[in-house]
């Protein structure tokens, strides 16, 4: 069964190649949280959002999705064909998403989906400047 070891929402993703196949990556800005002057808004940089997992010889060659939803927002997108590379071997995929939208505050999670279940999910708080 495919297992998620993390999951996370960042503002940059850094890699580098270090053998044939595998890449060394760094994560610079992970969000829990982000508050805005106004809303509606459209981030002005780039957000991505990375996801390691592990699995088996039975998961090989399956779909997994990633659901963005929210308030305002829900849309899905393939994420990756899991490919298995070996036991305890960890896989590292990332999407990054342009102009990402928030129209109202809220949560907004993304969710992996995998076999039809949820099996991970990561929320972002996005918020409006109180004015005083």
């Amino acid at each position: 069964m495919l297992k998620v070891l993390y999951s996370f929402v960042c503002d940059h993703v850094v890699s580098r190649k270090i053998e044939d196949k595998n890449y060394d990556f760094s994560a610079l800005g992970i969000l829990d949280k982000r508050t805005f002057d106004s809303l509606p808004v459209k981030l002005e940089n780039e957000i991505f959002f990375v996801v390691g997992v592990t699995g088996e010889e039975g998961d090989d060659g399956k779909d997994v999705y990633l659901n963005v939803r929210g308030k305002d927002i829900r849309f899905n997108l393939p994420l990756f064909n899991y490919s298995f590379n070996g036991y305890d071997e960890i896989t590292v995929f990332n999407i990054n998403f342009n102009e990402f939208p928030v129209n109202v505050e809220g949560t907004v999670y993304f969710e992996i989906h995998y076999n039809n279940k949820v099996i991970s999910s990561y929320p972002v708080k996005f918020l409006r400047k109180e004015v005083r």
